[in-house]
């Protein structure tokens, strides 16, 4: 019930949010939204796979235990345990930070809010998935709202949120080398021998997932027996989909070159989980980093369309695809992410 007040209030907020032509106006909207989301994330309550690992970890560094963590989230445990704050406090910031920074975002590249907002709550992968990778999700978070400053050309900027987040979460680091290249036009014949280079290679993905903390995805049964099923052939089907339309769309706006770019580093991360035995989180852990290039890059190829018609056409095929990733998110894989049964925990001190 809880997921569909929380569907039902954003989606009407968005829907008065898309009448309204003042900034400010718009504006407000989006920090109502914001607020929910941060609400509905920061008082859950066991809700989420890795919510007791992360409840035991707060009680284990706050009482003095040695264990292996990222330095920034051990300061912030520490920080909140000797201001008299309880675990829930700890969830509490994170969902702050990691949506605060996701927002921040949205509204410097989307051109529609309404669909970069709704594709953010409704596709499993986004707000959702934040609720049990927390750390990675907050670096995500940091590492798109540095985006603006590969857009911006200011490495230094982009540096420095690069290192913030991977002050929470390690293998951030690695997206530093992107402010090189991400932003810059690659031609499709390049995309095509990189694509062979990556396939060729693939067996050296286990050796990164050694050195960015993933290699236990390899070791574990559990993981190797998870398989995504049929919704990665419908994302790697749309992220095709999309890159076809790339000149025509970066015609109209030249910052969707960084959306395309990403669009394709998940398109080969994907392909790595469907062609290889390799467990398939292995890689959507590393695709959680470029994975949103759907929430800015569908607006900007639905806005491409001269036609009218095709473009409501459009939008409402991607309204019905909400609803449905929504429904299937919570009520057929919720059990399964410990998001089902909703629980509130409005203790932080």
């Amino acid at each position: 019930m809880a997921y569909i007040i929380l569907y039902s209030v954003v989606f009407l907020i968005l829907l008065v949010m898309s009448l309204l032509k003042k900034n400010s106006s718009q504006s407000f909207c989006m920090f109502v939204i914001a607020l929910l989301l941060v609400c509905f994330s920061g008082f859950r309550s066991e809700v989420g796979v890795d919510y007791a690992m992360y409840k035991q970890l707060f009680q284990s560094v706050a009482f003095g235990e040695s264990v292996y963590f990222e330095k920034a989230n051990i300061w912030l445990i520490k920080l909140i345990y000797d201001i008299g704050g309880e675990h829930q406090l700890f969830f509490f910031i994170y969902a702050l930070l990691t949506v605060f920074f996701t927002f921040e975002f949205i509204k410097y590249f989307s051109v529609n809010y309404f669909y970069s907002v709704l594709i953010y709550l409704s596709f499993g992968m986004y707000y959702f998935a934040s609720m049990n990778q927390i750390r990675q999700y907050l670096a995500v978070s940091i590492f798109l709202y540095s985006l603006k400053y590969i857009y911006e050309r200011s490495l230094l900027k982009y540096s420095l949120f690069i290192c913030l987040a991977a002050i929470f979460h390690k293998s951030s680091i690695i997206l530093w080398f992107l402010y090189f290249f991400l932003n810059r036009t690659i031609s499709f014949n390049i995309y095509v021998i990189v694509g062979v280079l990556y396939l060729v290679c693939l067996n050296w993905v286990t050796h990164l997932a050694d050195v960015f903390g993933y290699g236990f995805y390899l070791r574990s049964e559990a993981f190797m027996s998870e398989r995504a099923g049929l919704i990665i052939y419908v994302f790697i089907g749309i992220n095709f989909l999309l890159l076809i339309m790339k000149n025509r769309v970066v015609k109209y706006y030249k910052q969707a070159t960084i959306f395309f770019n990403m669009a394709y580093i998940s398109t080969l991360l994907m392909l790595g989980s469907v062609i290889t035995d390799m467990p398939d989180i292995l890689f959507f852990r590393m695709n959680n980093f470029f994975v949103f290039y759907l929430i800015i890059l569908f607006p900007f190829a639905a806005n491409s369309f001269k036609s009218k018609s095709l473009f409501y056409f459009v939008c409402t095929c991607m309204l019905i695809f909400t609803l449905f990733y929504y429904t299937f998110s919570i009520y057929i894989n919720g059990v399964k992410y410990n998001l089902l049964p909703y629980n509130m925990n409005l203790i932080l001190f």
